[in-house]
């Protein structure tokens, strides 16, 4: 993975050399460039700060769907973690998807 930067959208998560979100046809515009080639992605620091980088990357992305129904809550909920676990998956990096893992785990 060569580029350095982070593309989210609504649902889907594609990567070339970075993380790359495409939304479903409704929400097709909603995307975030999320950058970290200033981060060492081999240590928890870097790790960590991409992690926190694409999690506010989806609540951004994802924010059109929040609302105060149980529906709208799931459909923002489902939104987000699959924006999150699909850049992860396309980072592909041991220490990023480890990072995650904790994450996921400590909640």
């Amino acid at each position: 993975m060569n580029k350095l930067s982070a593309l989210i959208a609504v649902t889907t998560l594609t990567l070339a050399g970075s993380a790359i979100a495409l939304a479903d046809d409704a929400a097709a515009s909603n995307t975030a460039v999320v950058r970290y080639s200033d981060l060492d992605l081999n240590n928890t620091r870097g790790a960590s700060a991409l992690y926190q980088r694409i999690r506010s990357a989806a609540y951004h992305v994802c924010r059109n769907l929040e609302g105060r129904s149980l529906e709208s809550q799931e459909g923002y909920s489902t939104c987000v973690h699959q924006a999150i676990e699909k850049a992860i998956v396309d980072v592909d990096r041991t220490s990023v998807t480890a990072y995650a893992v904790v994450r996921s785990v400590s909640r």
